[in-house]
């Protein structure tokens, strides 16, 4: 997992829009996978700046970061948080 988040880190830095987004996202779950939320936190931010304002995969991919950051959060113990964004992504 630790190459995987390496070799993604790397794309991030070289990518723009939502090729960006969705690679953030990609690596958010990987560090998920390896337990831990922080770094998964902040790799859903690598991303962040660069989300399409519209687009036929624009609701998919929001949806997928919400719930990576709801999990994040939840993985964190930060219940309040993980339920509020679950709450807003119905």
């Amino acid at each position: 997992l630790d190459q995987a988040s390496s070799l993604l880190e790397t794309q991030i830095k070289n990518l723009k829009g939502e090729e960006k987004v969705k690679t953030s996202a990609r690596l958010a779950a990987i560090r998920l996978l390896d337990r831990k939320p922080e770094a998964a936190l902040a790799a859903l931010d690598m991303g962040k700046d660069d989300m399409p304002a519209s687009g036929p995969s624009v609701e998919a991919l929001q949806n997928e970061r919400q719930l990576l950051r709801a999990r994040a959060y939840s993985e964190q113990k930060k219940y309040d948080e993980a339920l509020a964004l679950l709450q807003d992504n119905t």
